[in-house]
């Protein structure tokens, strides 16, 4: 098991898509049958988009360690990549008031992700910000936050500007560029050239996803539906499922026009 593990993580971290998928399934034969075990395969079964299979899991973690909240944080990612936001939103509330510090950042994002998949842009931003506080990824917590405030009407460019600056991005050229697409320094077209000079096929795809769902939000808050619809579902075609993006555009995709 411990060697399929760390196999399905290299996949992931290098974007294998086909192998990622493989491994995972492989995985999940050799899990054992505890909470532990069966948390690892909620999450792979997740990872790899078997969504039935990964909330059978989270249940069964659940059930042998209910006190656990990485089994209900589990669970609620899992209802969230399902559509049922409803109840993914009662997972990560009980979690808050059940738990300590310890899981607030990921349930706030959790909780910032359900929301915005769900269309509530506003409600969204402030979960991230609230995640801001707590362990996570700040640069993908500001951008998210960025773009839920665009989608409901609200520019923060100031913000993302003073915090380029304070962060210093210039050893990370992808985020760089994210941001610069955002603050229209740079046109769609370069982002996605600067996208597929990644040093390798599968991070060029990652970085695609990416560049095709920002650009779809903007295209979105700038009332261009059409030119928004376009860009997420090439952000789907690159099949990235690991990606928050991913998911974020599927549920773009099925809102009504």
């Amino acid at each position: 098991e411990p060697a399929y593990i760390l196999l399905f993580d290299a996949c992931k971290s290098a974007y294998l898509v086909d192998e990622l998928h493989a491994v995972g399934r492989q995985a999940i034969t050799v899990t054992p049958d505890d909470s532990n075990g069966n948390l690892r395969a909620a999450s792979i079964t997740c990872d790899i988009m078997e969504l039935e299979k990964s909330l059978a899991f989270a249940d069964k973690a659940i059930r042998q360690a209910p006190e656990a909240p990485q089994c209900r944080l589990s669970r609620a990612f899992t209802l969230a990549r399902l559509g049922r936001y409803d109840d993914a939103i009662k997972e990560f509330e009980h979690v808050l008031k059940s738990s300590t510090h310890y899981d607030y950042g990921q349930c706030y994002e959790g909780l910032g992700l359900v929301l915005a998949q769900r269309g509530d842009y506003r409600q969204a931003a402030r979960n991230f910000e609230k995640a801001l506080h707590y362990d996570g990824d700040p640069d993908y917590l500001l951008l998210w936050t960025y773009l839920c405030y665009r989608r409901s009407g609200f520019d923060s460019s100031a913000r993302v500007r003073d915090y380029r600056e304070c962060r210093q991005l210039g050893d990370d050229q992808w985020v760089s560029s994210l941001f610069a697409a955002c603050l229209g320094e740079i046109k769609s077209e370069e982002l996605l050239d600067a996208a597929r000079k990644a040093p390798a096929p599968a991070i060029a795809a990652g970085q695609l996803c990416e560049a095709y769902f920002v650009l779809g939000q903007l295209h979105l808050a700038s009332g261009k539906p059409a030119a928004a619809r376009a860009a997420f579902k090439a952000a789907v075609a690159t099949n990235i499922t690991v990606f928050v993006e991913y998911i974020w555009a599927l549920a773009e995709l099925a809102r009504p026009q």
